[in-house]
């Protein structure tokens, strides 16, 4: 009886030692899985705060990325159609000067997604620049 004492004691030892079961595993596991379900509640669009914040590379980066998502936009609805046409032939560079220019003059909205601002500048840019070319035609 002595040596089975010792026997499970020894047992008990070892499995304690051993750490986690496979039960504990499989319940970590669960764990794990269940909070990658949970949505990220930390995620925000970039302001236009942030926006101005960013170093010139990064910005550069962003506005090259929107114009691309907002030319893609147009395949699948004709209402962005004026996003093609009014930055065509544009680089990144200088959508990044315009917009950056255009928040300069709008302080006041830098609170709101960086995204949509940069469409109320491209808009204002192009509407600006359609006015200007307008009486080039007319003489």
């Amino acid at each position: 009886m002595k040596s089975l004492t010792t026997c499970l004691c020894i047992c008990l030892s070892l499995t304690l030692m051993a750490g986690p079961t496979w039960a504990d595993q499989e319940a970590a596991a669960e764990q794990q899985t269940e909070q990658a379900k949970e949505p990220v509640r930390h995620w925000r669009l970039v302001t236009g705060q942030q926006y101005a914040q960013m170093d010139p590379g990064p910005r550069q980066t962003y506005v090259a990325g929107l114009s691309d998502a907002f030319n893609l936009m147009r395949t699948q609805s004709s209402e962005y159609e004026w996003i093609v046409k009014c930055s065509i032939n544009v680089q990144a560079p200088q959508l990044q000067t315009m917009f950056e220019n255009w928040l300069k003059d709008h302080q006041d909205r830098w609170q709101n997604a960086a995204s949509r601002l940069y469409l109320m500048a491209l808009r204002e840019n192009c509407e600006a620049r359609a006015q200007q070319q307008q009486p080039q035609q007319q003489q």
